[in-house]
């Protein structure tokens, strides 16, 4: 059987367009990895390279008690805000994922405080970032895009 160089390169183009598409989906497969890696860390009460996040302060947890909080003593859990992370999904135009912290809220007296940077820079350590799940996840994902672009070009 013959073949010609435009069919070749219709070939190439094609296998080309998948592999685009393949690494889009497996970039937004693995922003949710790392969105469950923050959601995880917050709720077993670590920081997000999985080391013990440590006491909360006492002043801290009385501060939260008189504002009714349920969990006083856990940090990050008073209103859920920190568990908000938002993504944005790649697209075939743009073929990148970003991860938000939650929006700023208002704090007494204080405009623009940035709920999610103080959490981060406080002393209980970072809760924003990749855990090693998410990245052993991402690695995964880029080891699967290689084999099934592979497969692709086999065929």
């Amino acid at each position: 059987m013959k073949t010609n160089a435009k069919q070749v390169s219709n070939e190439v183009e094609s296998l080309a367009r998948a592999i685009h598409k393949d690494g889009v989906k497996h970039t937004n497969l693995a922003a949710q990895a790392a969105k469950k890696g923050i959601r995880d860390s917050i709720l077993a009460q670590k920081k997000i390279n999985g080391q013990s996040r440590g006491n909360i302060r006492a002043s801290t947890a009385k501060a939260k008690r008189k504002k009714g909080s349920s969990t006083p003593q856990v940090p990050l859990r008073d209103k859920g805000i920190m568990l908000n992370v938002n993504i944005t999904t790649a697209t075939l135009n743009n073929p990148k994922s970003v991860l938000t912290p939650p929006k700023s809220r208002e704090r007494v007296g204080q405009k623009n405080f940035d709920v999610a940077a103080h959490h981060q820079e406080g002393r209980l350590g970072p809760w924003f970032g990749t855990s090693p799940e998410a990245k052993r996840a991402a690695d995964r994902l880029t080891l699967e895009i290689g084999k099934t672009a592979l497969a692709r070009f086999n065929r």
